[in-house]
Order: structure tokens, then C-alpha cells, then sequence
């Protein structure tokens, strides 16, 4: 009886650890941006692209600036993502937030979803910029479409006086 208990103890040990490895715990000193943004908060897990990424916008200003990143990133991956006006259920959504000042933005990915939200077209770049940052650890060259990858992470900014 001990030894099953025992057995059964080891089994549930392993299968903690294991799902931890799964998702991993990211460091904020780990994410690399520059420049540095105000706030910076690490996550758990990474946004993957896939064949079922596609980006949702609100308005035809964030529609731009997100088609030139699927331009980019097809350019560099050989992957089209699809640009869509319907942000609703889209795994990666860019929407209008007019309580923030011009140029700023909220860049948020989990492993789910990135959602970007900004007042001004100059704060839809900004945060697609970081985010191409992100992607591969800034590596944004590098063809392997397997990793691509964004690590989770909750990004605010706005222009200020740059001190790096």
C-alpha cells in the first residue's frame, strides 16, 4: 500500500513538473526592447503564429499600419496573414483607444491572443515595431517559420525623452 502511494506520489510529481515545462515562465530582464518602454510586465507561454492567425481592426488607420505588418512578416516568413475590419474573435487585434495620449500604445500577448490598442497610427507602429522585436527575440530576419514565436508580456508606452 505504502509503495503504491508512493508510486502514485512520484507520478503526480512528474506530471506537476511537466506541465510547468510547458509553459514557461518568461523573464522581464530576458525581453529585449529597445527603447525601453515605461512598463514592461512578463508572462507565462508564447503566442504562437500559425495558419489560423489573422489580424482584426476597428478602424481603416490601424488597418494600414497592420497590413504593412503582414506584408513584412509574409516577406520574411513566406506566410500571409489575413487583415480583416471584424477585430472580434481575430487572435490578434488592433483597436482605437482614445483615452491615451498621441503615439502611445498597449502592446498584451498571451498565448492566445496580442491585442494592440492605441490612439494614434504613430502608436499602431510603435507597437507593431516592438512586436517584431519580440518575435524570435528581435531575430526578426531568421526564416524558420517554427519559431516564430512571441513571448507573453504586457507592454505601455509613450514618447518621451529617450535616455539610452
Amino acid at each position: 500500500m505504502e509503495k503504491r502511494m508512493l508510486v502514485c506520489g512520484v507520478w503526480v510529481m512528474f506530471i506537476l513538473i511537466s506541465c510547468g515545462a510547458c509553459r514557461p515562465k518568461i523573464n522581464a530582464e530576458d525581453i529585449k526592447v529597445t527603447p525601453s518602454p515605461r512598463k514592461l510586465i512578463a508572462g507565462v507561454g508564447y503566442f504562437n503564429f500559425d495558419a489560423e492567425t489573422r489580424i482584426g481592426t476597428e478602424n481603416e488607420s490601424a488597418k494600414v499600419i497592420s497590413e504593412k505588418f503582414s506584408s513584412y512578416f509574409e516577406r520574411v516568413t513566406g506566410t500571409h496573414i489575413p487583415v480583416t475590419n471584424e477585430a472580434e474573435g481575430a487572435p490578434i487585434t488592433v483597436k482605437m483607444n482614445t483615452t491615451m495620449p498621441d503615439g502611445a500604445y498597449s502592446l498584451r500577448v498571451s498565448p492566445v491572443k496580442i491585442e494592440i490598442r492605441a490612439f494614434s497610427e504613430a502608436g499602431f507602429v510603435r507597437a507593431f515595431l516592438v512586436l517584431r522585436q519580440l518575435m524570435r527575440g528581435g531575430n526578426a530576419e531568421a526564416s524558420s517559420e517554427a519559431m516564430w514565436k512571441v513571448p507573453s508580456v504586457w507592454i505601455e508606452d509613450h514618447p518621451g525623452i529617450m535616455l539610452e
